[in-house]
């Protein structure tokens, strides 16, 4: 099986520049299938209380419930019958009870690896509110309806309430409100990151993190002497590949790569934490680092 060239091509820019790996380490527990979770920063009241806010999610989303402090987002499009009741994918909102400084969030979520946005330290300092976003009963349903419930969700509030910064939660970056609109359903639930490895001079990683929370493998590329963001956007063409196919690309699948590269696929554990099941893509000699059997 080979790509060519008519995969998505929305990819994520990484500019060279070092950020610590933390690897895989032996023993820990891989990362499986589970929530997309947010926080929407604000300078300000978000008024996510207003008479006004709730009658606009009524209209939005049939069948919002509110009770003190929670919002729950029905997506009826996408529902299913158990015991006689129809459940459907969902989208929670609550303003947290505890209040969290910014300072405190970006050391949570540093901003090396929110590549589409390197302004976003200076940014988030001023905000002293914050909304959290995240999926109800979403275990039974793929990624596509996943992800698009819960964009629409995002971007209605982005909408709505004009929050200065999106921050992912179990990818740790960063993100401008703005770029919802334009970017790749992909972009914000999956981050691309790149690592220079610093005991191999010269050897570099980049890797997708997040397809793991939609059931799918994430990927990663370990490699030397070729342009990061070239293999930045190869990657996560290939995370939108299996976005829209499912985990499809099996083991010795080979892969047609920009300039000629050609790539070879396997599953493995991911070289750089969380621990996580990635496909690799080995860019065969003179441009693979490091050691494989």
């Amino acid at each position: 099986m080979t790509f060519g060239q008519d995969e998505p091509q929305q990819a994520e820019q990484a500019q060279a520049g070092q950020a610590e790996a933390r690897p895989a380490q032996t023993g820990e527990t891989a990362e499986g299938k589970t929530l997309l979770v947010a926080e929407l920063w604000y300078q300000g009241d978000p008024g996510l209380s207003s008479a006004t806010l709730r009658e606009q999610l009524e209209e939005r989303f049939p069948g919002a419930a509110f009770s003190e402090g929670v919002i729950l987002l029905p997506h009826r499009e996408h529902s299913f019958e158990l015991r006689g009741k129809t459940v459907s994918l969902s989208t929670g909102l609550a303003e947290p009870s505890e209040p969290l400084p910014a300072a405190a969030a970006l050391e949570a979520t540093p901003t090396d690896q929110s590549w589409t946005w390197p302004d976003a330290d200076q940014v988030v300092p001023g905000c002293t509110h914050r909304i959290l976003v995240t999926e109800v009963l979403s275990s039974t349903f793929e990624p596509k309806p996943r992800v698009e419930s819960f964009r629409s969700v995002l971007q209605f509030l982005v909408g709505e309430t004009n929050p200065a910064a999106v921050r992912w939660l179990h990818n740790s970056h960063w993100r401008q409100p703005g770029e919802l609109e334009a970017a790749h359903p992909l972009a914000g639930p999956v981050n691309m990151r790149f690592f220079l490895v610093t005991d191999d001079e010269g050897a570099m990683v980049v890797d997708s993190l997040g397809m793991y929370q939609l059931g799918l493998p994430d990927v990663q590329i370990h490699f030397r002497d070729k342009d990061p963001n070239m293999l930045v956007e190869l990657a996560f063409n290939v995370a939108a590949y299996l976005y829209e196919n499912g985990p499809v690309i099996a083991g010795g699948t080979t892969l047609n790569g920009p300039d000629g590269l050609v790539l070879t696929c396997s599953w493995e554990d991911s070289l750089i934490g969380p621990l996580r099941t990635v496909i690799d893509l080995d860019p065969g000699e003179p441009f693979a680092a490091g050691h494989r059997g």
